[in-house]
C-alpha cells in the first residue's frame, strides 16, 4: 500500500508542480505562501513564525479564519522536508493509512475474504476521488479520508472502533467547518444506537467536545471569544454575504467559480475579525428578511448540483472561455450516490412495514444521518464537486456493505 500511494502521490505531484510552477523553487522545496485557498499565508507564517494568523488582503488579522488540521499537517511534514514530492507523499500514506487501519477494524470480526478489501478502496480511486484526496490545497482531502473511515468504522463490532471514531472526530471537527453538524449529531447517535458499554460509546461525544473546547481555548486566548456554531470561523458570514447572497450568485454558479464574483472592500470601521464576522451577520440578517424567498428558491440550484452534475464546475477561464465537459468520475459517482439513496429508502420502508428496530437498522441510520447533515450546511451555502466527495465515497461503501460477501470466494449479491 505504501508503495502504491508513493507512486501515485508523485504522479500527481510531478502533474501539480507542472501546472503551478510557482508553487516550488528551483530545488523543489514548496513555496508556502503561493499555496491555494488562503492556507498559504497561514502556513507561511506558523513555519517561519510559528504563529497560527495571517493578514488577509483587507488588512484584517485573522486567527480564526482556517481550521488548523489541514495548515499544521503540512507544516508538521515540512519541518521534516520543505520537498514538494515528500509532502505529498508523506502525507497521502498518514491518510490512506488512516483508512485501512479503519477497513481492517471494521472487517477484523468478520468473515469476509480478502478481496473485499480491494472493493472498499475503488471509491477512493475514482479519479477524481482520488484527485481529491491527494491535493495539499484543500482541507477536503482529509475530510474525504477521514468521513468515510468513520463510517466503515461503524459497521464493525470491534470494540476498539469507538477510540477510533473519537479520534476522528476530533480530527474531523478540527478540519472543516462543513463537517460541524456531523460532528454535533454522529456521537449522539451512537450512544442512543449501539449497545455497548455507556463508557465506551462515550469516547466519539468526548472526542467532539474536546475539539469544540480546543478550538474555543484557541479563539478565547488569541480574540477573546469562544468561536462555536456559525462563528466557529470567523469569515463565515461575510463569506455567505459575498457568494451566496450576492445578486451575481446565479450567473456564476455552478459553472463558473464564484471566486471571480466582484466583492467589495470591507467598511474601513471594521479593525478585527468579530467586528467583521458581526457586521456581516447583521448585513445577512437584513438582506434575509427582505430576500427571503429568493434564497429559498436559489435551494433548487444547489439540490439540481448536488444530485444530478455531472460537468466540470467552478472553473476560471481558459485564453477567456470557460470549459465545462462532462466528467466520467462525476458520473459514476452521482449514479452510485442517487442509488444509495434509493437503497435506503427501499429498506427502511420495508422494515418500517415490519415490526420496525431502530438499532438493528443502526447503519441505515448512520448512513442517512451522515448525508443529510453533511449536505444541510452545502444548502445554507454552496457546493462544489470537491466538497462532495466524501458523502459519495460513503453512498459506494454503504452500497457494498449492503451485500454480502462470502461463500467460497464468490461474490455474491444478496441483500441483508
Amino acid at each position: 500500500m505504501v508503495l502504491l500511494v508513493s507512486i501515485l502521490s508523485s504522479i500527481y505531484c510531478y502533474l501539480i508542480i507542472n501546472k503551478f510552477d510557482e508553487l516550488t523553487d528551483n530545488n523543489f522545496n514548496i513555496i508556502f505562501k503561493n499555496i491555494q485557498f488562503e492556507y498559504g499565508k497561514l502556513i507561511h507564517n506558523i513555519y517561519y513564525n510559528f504563529d497560527y494568523s495571517f493578514i488577509d488582503d483587507d488588512g484584517i488579522i485573522y486567527y480564526l479564519k482556517r481550521l488548523p488540521l489541514h495548515p499544521l499537517l503540512l507544516v508538521s511534514i515540512a519541518k521534516i522536508s520543505k520537498n514538494i514530492f515528500f509532502i505529498f507523499i508523506f502525507k497521502n500514506i498518514i491518510l490512506f493509512s488512516l483508512l485501512f487501519i479503519s477497513v481492517l477494524v471494521a472487517l477484523r470480526s468478520q468473515k469476509i475474504k480478502v478481496f473485499v478489501l480491494f472493493l472498499l478502496f475503488l471509491p477512493f480511486i475514482i479519479p477524481y476521488n482520488l484527485h481529491v484526496i491527494l491535493s495539499i490545497f484543500f482541507a477536503d482531502n482529509i475530510v474525504a479520508v477521514l468521513m468515510p473511515s468513520i463510517f466503515i468504522l461503524l459497521y464493525s463490532n470491534n470494540k476498539k472502533k469507538y477510540f477510533l471514531i473519537s479520534i476522528f472526530i476530533f480530527l474531523l471537527y478540527l478540519t472543516k467547518n462543513s463537517v460541524m453538524f456531523v460532528v454535533y449529531i454522529l456521537p449522539l447517535l451512537i450512544i442512543l444506537l449501539e449497545k455497548d458499554r455507556l463508557i465506551l460509546k462515550s469516547l466519539p461525544l468526548f472526542g467532539a467536545i474536546s475539539a469544540i473546547f480546543l478550538w474555543g481555548i484557541f479563539g478565547i486566548i488569541n480574540t477573546s471569544k469562544f468561536p462555536i456554531g456559525s462563528s466557529v470561523l470567523t469569515s463565515n458570514s461575510k463569506v455567505l454575504n459575498e457568494v451566496v447572497l450576492n445578486e451575481k450568485f446565479k450567473e456564476f454558479y455552478p459553472e463558473r467559480s464564484v471566486d471571480l464574483i466582484n466583492k467589495n472592500q470591507i467598511p474601513d470601521h471594521l479593525k478585527s475579525e468579530w467586528e467583521v464576522y458581526e457586521y456581516y451577520k447583521i448585513e445577512n440578517k437584513i438582506y434575509l428578511s427582505k430576500n427571503f424567498f429568493e434564497f429559498v428558491s436559489d435551494i433548487k440550484i444547489k439540490l439540481k448540483f448536488i444530485f444530478f452534475n455531472i460537468k466540470k464546475d467552478s472553473v476560471f477561464p481558459i485564453n477567456g472561455k470557460y470549459e465545462n465537459p462532462i466528467m466520467i468520475s462525476h458520473i459514476i459517482n452521482k449514479i452510485f450516490f442517487n442509488l444509495s439513496i434509493i437503497i435506503f429508502f427501499i429498506f427502511f420502508v420495508k422494515n418500517f412495514k415490519k415490526n420496525f428496530d431502530f438499532r438493528a437498522q443502526k447503519n441505515d441510520l448512520y448512513f442517512i444521518n451522515i448525508l443529510l447533515f453533511s449536505l444541510f450546511p452545502n444548502i445554507i451555502g454552496w457546493a462544489t464537486s470537491k466538497h462532495l466527495v466524501s458523502i459519495q465515497i460513503i453512498s459506494i461503501i454503504y452500497i457494498l456493505f449492503k451485500f454480502n460477501f462470502y461463500n467460497n470466494n464468490k461474490f455474491i449479491l444478496k441483500f441483508n
